[in-house]
């Protein structure tokens, strides 16, 4: 599962459990529908941490460009650059998060380059 289908699935079980604790009262909760409110909880606190974790490598993985960005060899800084972002997006699946924090700093770094 990518990041955001991930996030997305974070978002729908916490929905659902809102749902819940809105339309049930907590004895309910806790009686007739105490296992499956609990796996429901369960999974939401599951999903969530995997994207806090998601989140952090992210941001992991750009801080490691930068930092070594400043070492790319002169004159192939584009190149260098390039060649890393592509190495790292392939190994995260093609994750669309780690895509977009890459290209802020493409971005970023091409308008410090001219």
């Amino acid at each position: 599962m990518k990041t955001y289908e991930l996030m997305l699935e974070v978002r729908r079980l916490s929905a659902v459990k809102a749902k819940n604790e809105a339309s049930l009262s907590e004895e309910e909760l806790q009686g007739k529908y105490r296992k499956s409110y609990e796996r429901l909880c369960s999974d939401l606190r599951e999903k969530q941490c995997e994207l806090r974790v998601r989140y952090v490598n992210a941001c992991k993985q750009l801080q490691e460009v930068m930092a070594e960005s400043v070492y790319a060899p002169t004159g192939k800084e584009y190149e260098w650059l390039h060649d890393e972002i592509t190495r790292r997006v392939n190994a995260s699946n093609e994750d669309a998060l780690l895509k977009s924090l890459f290209l802020i700093f493409w971005i970023f770094f091409d308008d410090e380059m001219k």
